[in-house]
């Protein structure tokens, strides 16, 4: 089978790499847009053998921090994927998580009726996320959800057929994580907040800065308004990590504050305690190391993260390493032939 992966987040595609190297069966031809081509490329030197093409818009339209800008971008996606689609002819498009640029691929895919494989669908959180999620639920036909609870999830919506409890890829990868920010940590604090607009970034930024606490600043992702995160970052932002470096960042630090999926998926298996921020992470499950606060209330919860032992996790997206290893039995496995278009 050859898959088509458009994917515009390094994180989602940092997530499916064991799914993508181990596979001996599938051909992968992968398509690079959106946050990808925004920020310099780090830690996917891996992914060159299967780029097919890089789908850019202009680069005016990449440096505006708009609303209309955001969707003459996407837009742009639909166009060059259904190119990609004539003329490689894969058997099937993957996409992944709930970003606006997977909708916009699999609108293409939709009507050169192509069969599309969605990964970590039956998510429930904040903010747009929730209905593009949603929207790319209804147009996909080969489900790989992380848990049961996302499989019920998905039945709510409508959905009963090739549905698959895999695990979550975004913990693959692990094992891999270095010991020596464990044994050495450089930072106290890894702060990575996204657009929210019931998030005061202004005033949580401020409070980690009134700790003068070993902080790690990353850039937010590219949703509407991130500039405004920007300017207020200290100069040591960086934009981006390869993706073990920031896991292992993670682990070595006290607490991870913001709205990043990462505090809800990854900390809590890295022994790190999250502080959550805003409602871009409303209704996903929660472990106990999770901290749902407000910028008045970070010092505080900072001061207890430093003190406290975090609790261990109860694996509610799954057991890490298993995702994988599950997804390339059932893709390599799966007869398109029996997978039914009309839906």
């Amino acid at each position: 089978m050859h898959i088509l992966f458009v994917s515009g987040k390094s994180g989602g595609l940092s997530a499916m790499r064991q799914t993508i190297e181990g596979s001996q069966r599938l051909q992968w031809s992968i398509a690079l847009v959106d946050q990808h081509l925004q920020r310099p490329a780090v830690g996917i030197d891996w992914v060159e053998p299967y780029v097919c093409d890089v789908l850019s818009p202009s680069e005016e339209i990449m440096r505006t921090d708009s609303s209309l800008a955001r969707m003459v971008q996407v837009s742009s996606v639909t166009t060059q994927t259904a190119g990609l689609i004539a003329d490689l002819e894969p058997d099937a498009l993957m996409v992944y998580g709930d970003r606006p640029e997977s909708l916009a691929a699999a609108l293409a895919a939709t009507v050169h009726e192509l069969p599309i494989i969605h990964v970590q669908g039956g998510d429930i959180t904040g903010r747009v996320d929730n209905r593009i999620r949603a929207a790319l639920t209804k147009l996909s036909h080969i489900h790989l959800v992380a848990t049961q609870w996302h499989a019920m999830n998905l039945a709510k919506l409508g959905e009963t057929q090739h549905i698959y409890e895999v695990g979550d890829h975004h913990l693959d990868e692990l094992e891999k994580v270095s010991t020596k920010f464990a044994q050495n940590p450089q930072w106290d604090i890894v702060f990575h907040l996204h657009p929210d607009d019931g998030v005061d970034h202004e005033a949580a930024i401020a409070a980690v800065q009134a700790l003068d606490l070993p902080t790690l600043w990353i850039y937010p992702c590219n949703d509407p308004g991130y500039q405004e995160i920007l300017d207020c970052l200290p100069p040591s932002a960086v934009p981006s990590l390869p993706r073990i470096d920031y896991l292992s960042a993670v682990a070595g630090s006290r607490c991870l504050i913001g709205n990043s999926s990462a505090g809800l998926i990854e900390a809590p298996q890295l022994g790190t305690w999250t502080l959550n921020l805003g409602s871009r992470q409303r209704g996903r499950p929660r472990e106990r190391s999770v901290i749902d606060t407000t910028p008045g209330e970070l010092v505080h919860q900072i001061e207890a993260a430093r003190s406290a032992p975090c609790p261990p996790p109860k694996n509610l997206y799954g057991k890490p390493g298993t995702a994988w290893r599950k997804t390339l039995e059932i893709l390599e496995n799966l007869d398109l032939n029996k997978v039914e278009m009309i839906k």
